[in-house]
């Protein structure tokens, strides 16, 4: 081997040397990042909770604080005593108390019975007929749990016509509980 030779060969080894040292320098620093990444500490917060949707229930009764019914259909409403209108003669004024009840989970408005009982049969036509006014519940919004009342009554004028006599009808109201 002439000069030369040894010259390149020894040139050869130091650029060896100097690549594995920068080699293993990069393979001690992946080593270090690795090993900081890999010690970090972690913890975690999770949450869960159940939804429900609220429930709206308005019923009707004769009476306060029992005998409440849901009475969601016509079919199936609170029956008003047939003794409550019952002899309707000249100059009449009877009435009955009745009640509402929200046995759902929210508060709810109420609406229509006051502003539009529906009145059928020959006692409430004709030219002089009786009568029915339909007083506001009590409370327009009711809480959950909370019951009002309303009064329902039929007047006849003092000089009813004796046509009326032995004529009927029936007196239906539709109370409606939007919750709020």
């Amino acid at each position: 081997m002439n000069a030369n030779d040894k010259t390149n060969d020894r040139e050869r080894r130091r650029k060896r040397r100097a690549i594995a040292k920068f080699g293993l320098a990069g393979v001690a620093l992946l080593g270090i990042g690795a090993a900081m990444t890999s010690a970090a500490w972690t913890d975690d917060a999770w949450f869960t909770g159940n939804a429900e949707a609220a429930t709206v229930e308005l019923q009707g009764s004769l009476q306060t604080g029992s005998g409440f019914i849901d009475a969601d259909t016509s079919g199936g409403a609170v029956a008003i005593p047939t003794t409550a209108f019952k002899d309707i003669n000249q100059g009449a004024n009877k009435s009955v108390t009745l009640y509402l009840k929200n046995t759902g989970s929210v508060p709810v408005t109420l609406s229509g019975g006051a502003s539009d009982p529906t009145l059928s049969g020959a006692i409430f036509a004709g030219a002089d007929p009786a009568d029915v006014t339909v007083s506001a519940p009590a409370s327009a919004t009711l809480a959950a749990g909370a019951e009002t009342s309303f009064t329902v009554t039929l007047t006849t004028d003092a000089n009813w016509p004796d046509t009326y006599q032995g004529t009927a009808g029936t007196i239906t109201l539709h109370f409606t509980g939007t919750s709020s």
